[in-house]
């Protein structure tokens, strides 16, 4: 299978849908569907738009596994590039959920966890911290 027909595949998983459902939505039939999620089939324009628009991800991505380049996108259609709103709502939701039922360790492992996966981000929280204690 081509990374093009497993980012295809992945993509309609993440957003839980079957092939019945991206062929009802898409007009797509459902033996193109999977012979395209099989790397048996080219993809064509007209689909590569309407399957990125319905995956809600970058036609970019669908093709090369790259995303825009930055300037050129937005933090949410970034967001939708790497995570369907709804699998990120959840996860979210329970990292909440987990922080305000959780002990000072649950508190803890969800720091390291955050810091680790977000560097970046970490690196910001620490100097806005900084700048707090000396005002």
């Amino acid at each position: 299978m081509t990374n093009l027909a497993n980012r295809l595949k992945n993509a309609r998983i993440s957003k839980g849908l079957t092939i019945l459902e991206v062929s009802n939505k898409t007009g797509i039939s459902t033996g193109n569907l999977s012979e395209l999620e099989n790397a048996k089939h080219d993809l064509s324009a007209k689909a590569l738009v309407l399957l990125s628009e319905l995956y809600e991800v970058s036609v970019d991505w669908l093709l090369k596994g790259e995303y825009a380049r930055p300037e050129n996108i937005s933090c949410e259609q970034k967001t939708k590039n790497i995570c369907p709103p709804e699998e990120l709502m959840l996860f979210l939701s329970l990292i909440t959920e987990a922080w305000f039922n959780g002990d000072s360790k649950i508190h803890g492992w969800i720091i390291v966890q955050l810091r680790r996966s977000f560097p970046e981000i970490a690196e910001l929280v620490k100097k806005k911290a900084a700048l707090k204690s000396k005002a």
